[in-house]
């Protein structure tokens, strides 16, 4: 939860600044200077978002990032008296906090992403035994979404039994396509069935 004292700094539009006595500042800001804060925010802060963005490739994630460094300057704020340069020190801080967030990203789109392979594998066999319509629907809703040329392929290959040279003269194609075609297929097909029973699973705990 964002501290009352910097709602005023965090939810009014920047307004750019010019510091010309940035040591006198930092020791204001030292002891507990709202508006000594806020000039610091307004200076840095659009410099950082395009530092940050250029780690991130997200605005949505830039800006949380960017929100969290000056927090975290401002919660640390007794040492800025102590601080040289403070470019130098808001770099290391937002290099090392930036890392971080990517870090938890990548950890739980791992983590989310583990799940759904469980949770697909888990009511996939529940649904083969006691909802077989379920299964069968949603692999003919993800084959009917693939591409005409991938679909043609993956059909002629798992219902025809077409070999991939087969399928390649029907479809005046090589081989190697008749064959990246499929692959295509079927992690498209894995991916929108993974994602369609990760919902269901959603829909039904948070139906209970």
């Amino acid at each position: 939860m964002m501290m009352p004292v910097l709602r005023t700094v965090f939810m009014y539009p920047i307004h750019q600044q010019h510091i010309t006595d940035e040591k006198g500042l930092l020791h204001k800001i030292a002891g507990g200077d709202v508006q000594a804060f806020r000039r610091l925010y307004d200076h840095y802060q659009p410099h950082l978002m395009t530092f940050i963005f250029r780690i991130t490739r997200s605005r949505e994630l830039t800006e949380e990032v960017v929100q969290d460094i000056f927090l975290k300057v401002w919660m640390t704020r007794e040492a800025l008296s102590g601080v040289e340069c403070f470019k130098d020190y808001l770099f290391i801080i937002s290099r090392n906090q930036a890392l971080n967030m990517l870090d938890k990203q990548l950890r739980l789109q791992e983590k989310i992403a583990a799940y759904k392979r469980e949770a697909a594998q888990h009511l996939l066999q529940h649904s083969a035994d006691t909802e077989p319509d379920l299964s069968q629907h949603l692999i003919d809703t993800a084959i009917d979404s693939l591409p005409d040329q991938q679909r043609r392929a993956w059909l002629l290959s798992r219902h025809e039994r077409y070999t991939y040279q087969q399928i390649a003269v029907e479809m005046n194609l090589s081989p190697l396509t008749v064959k990246r075609y499929i692959r295509l297929a079927n992690d498209a097909i894995r991916q929108f069935i993974s994602s369609s029973l990760f919902l269901i699973i959603l829909e039904n705990f948070f139906g209970q």
